[in-house]
């Protein structure tokens, strides 16, 4: 005498060849989670790309103020700022300011060009370059 096992199959039905109420719930949070991961990290690339693109225009605008006034025929005493004609969203600010220097009594001029703009996060950055003139001759500080 044979002995056979019984196996349990759970077989569907013909007519009801579809999925269960639990497998469609599932696959639709599974697709949920992904698609909320894939825009939250969609966003911080998004908010990264514009906060890159402020800060390199806030370095050129104040590089390119830095540049104008080390390329001027005089300096003086000065203290100009305004916002980006580009970009209204970055200011800019340059200021010129003579030291002298209490060792030598010599002067110096202190140029500061800055450039100011609001991250993604609402956080106010700003860009400072400085330049310092030495060594001027007397008729240089006379102009000045």
């Amino acid at each position: 005498m044979r002995y056979r096992s019984e196996q349990f199959v759970f077989r569907r039905s013909a007519a009801g060849g579809g999925f269960t109420l639990i497998e469609v719930v599932a696959a639709v949070l599974i697709l949920s989670g992904i698609l909320a991961t894939t825009m939250v990290v969609m966003n911080h690339c998004v908010c990264a790309a514009i906060d890159l693109r402020s800060h390199e225009r806030a370095v050129e605008l104040a590089r390119e103020n830095l540049e104008t006034l080390l390329t001027s025929v005089k300096v003086k005493d000065r203290l100009e700022y305004g916002f980006d004609e580009l970009n209204p969203g970055v200011q800019w600010q340059l200021a010129v300011e003579p030291f002298y220097e209490p060792i030598s009594n010599r002067m110096w001029i202190r140029a500061v060009s800055s450039a100011e703009y609001t991250d993604s996060k609402g956080e106010v950055r700003t860009v400072e370059l400085q330049h310092w003139l030495t060594g001027l001759t007397a008729d240089q500080i006379k102009q000045i």
